[in-house]
């Protein structure tokens, strides 16, 4: 079970970035999440759920730095158009890694891999996340209520970087590239 100190530095991360604490802490505290501002602090890589899993992954093989990866599951959304009929939404699901503000521009090449990668990445400089407290993660199975599925794939905590470097993301995505088969990251 995680420290009330990993749940402190979450809080930490998440008011530094300039959510609400008591907004924070209630949304955590009952199983939800909080509304977490994206571009003052820091920005967001989303890439895709199969690419990010197999690049946390390789961070942590090659002992690479990195920050927190968030889980957010595909799902289908179900709707009813104006006649009454059933509508699907269909969105894929994603990994978000918290980086530097500042360094979309520095984006490293990953040798030959720009056309995949625009088909499985996008940057988030502004915006909002929803996250999870850090005891919602893949290691103990928890859930929040209602919500998407989110959970911590790598927590905000103590002994965790509070961000990933773009250089160490680049070279774990490019990993994740090579190890995955074509079905996974879409037609080469």
């Amino acid at each position: 079970m995680l420290s009330r100190t990993a749940f402190e530095r979450a809080l930490d991360v998440a008011v530094e970035a300039g959510a609400v604490e008591a907004a924070v802490r209630g949304a955590w505290t009952v199983g939800g999440v909080a509304e977490i501002p994206i571009g003052a602090r820091w920005h967001v890589v989303r890439v895709a759920e199969a690419v990010g899993r197999q690049a946390v992954d390789e961070l942590r093989t090659r002992r690479l730095p990195h920050g927190p990866a968030l889980l957010v599951p595909s799902r289908v959304e179900v709707t009813l158009d104006e006649a009454g009929r059933e509508e699907e939404a269909h969105y894929p699901g994603y990994v978000e890694f918290v980086v530097p503000r500042g360094e979309r521009a520095h984006w490293p090449p990953l040798r030959g891999r720009r056309r995949e990668l625009k088909l499985i990445s996008q940057w988030a400089a502004d915006g909002i996340t929803y996250w999870p407290a850090p005891i919602i993660n893949t290691y103990t199975g928890r859930r929040t209520l209602g919500g998407d599925g989110r959970t911590w794939i790598t927590v905000p905590h103590p002994l965790v970087s509070s961000m990933t470097p773009p250089e160490a993301l680049a070279s774990g995505i490019a990993a994740a590239l090579e190890e995955l088969t074509p079905v996974a990251v879409g037609a080469r």
